[in-house]
């Protein structure tokens, strides 16, 4: 995977979202972690229930979690790795790879849809 990190340039800002955007997307796909950073598997929650059957119960939330980190993980290298000092500072303090993925959507896409309506009007 570090190979494939070399080859793609850091995120700038908006001049390289767009392509920035798709290549990171399609490498966090490669190691099953998108579903993290779209929402569709979230972090586990602990169990609420006790007595008979709690202790099966922790055990597969300990097992989930601990995917769940090493995935999350993963996609926060690739997200932290591959982007600029300017765009690092506005996902610094996020807790997964899915605020950090949303955080930048929020920055650049709201910013690429603004540049669009400037040109329109222009």
């Amino acid at each position: 995977m570090d190979n494939e990190l070399a080859r793609i340039e850091r995120l700038k800002g908006l001049e390289n979202w767009g392509t920035w955007k798709f290549q990171v997307k399609i490498l966090i796909q490669a190691p099953d972690a998108l579903e993290i950073i779209n929402g569709r598997i979230e972090r586990p929650r602990p169990p609420t229930a006790t007595g008979t059957g709690s202790a099966e119960l922790l055990a597969e939330y300990r097992k989930n979690l601990k995917t769940w980190n090493i995935l999350d993980s993963k996609a926060q290298k690739i997200i932290a790795t591959m982007v600029s000092e300017q765009p690092l500072l506005h996902i610094m303090n996020c807790q997964s790879s899915k605020e950090m993925w949303d955080k930048l959507h929020e920055v650049f896409e709201s910013k690429n849809e603004t540049a669009k309506h400037i040109l329109q009007q222009q």
